[in-house]
């Protein structure tokens, strides 16, 4: 039974760094994004900086991030079961015995933790009722 727990950790943690890399990337690329997008409307106004501007997408960046975690769910899952698959990893799971389900587990559970934070009040949800 202790082989099952290390690869259960193994694998909510090969999931949870897939998600955190995939959600760093989308919100760089917004920001990205955004900046160009508010350096084409700044550019008219003379009294504005490029600092100011960075600034005004930092502002902008949270707006976004509750728009981002479905889909950084999807692409880093997708991206963990591949590396997993690639290394042969998911083979020797089963091999060791332990089914499918007990393999998706613990990354469930971790999508779980992730869905409770992403919908709970005042962590990352605009709910503005009162």
């Amino acid at each position: 039974m202790r082989i099952h727990s290390i690869l259960n950790r193994y694998l909510a943690k090969n999931f949870l760094l897939a998600f955190v890399g995939t959600l760093f990337v989308l919100i760089s690329l917004i920001y990205l994004f955004d900046v160009i997008d508010l350096l084409r409307r700044a550019s008219s106004r003379d009294y504005l900086s490029f600092a100011a501007v960075l600034k005004m997408g930092v502002i902008k960046s949270p707006q976004m991030f509750p728009l981002l975690v479905p889909f950084a769910v999807l692409i880093a899952s997708i991206i963990c079961f591949m590396r997993l698959s690639k290394s042969q990893e998911l083979v020797i799971a089963r091999s060791v015995g332990m089914s499918v389900w007990n393999i998706l587990t613990p990354i469930l559970i971790v999508v779980g933790v992730i869905g409770v934070f992403y919908g709970s009040k005042g962590v990352w949800s605009n709910n503005t009722d009162k």
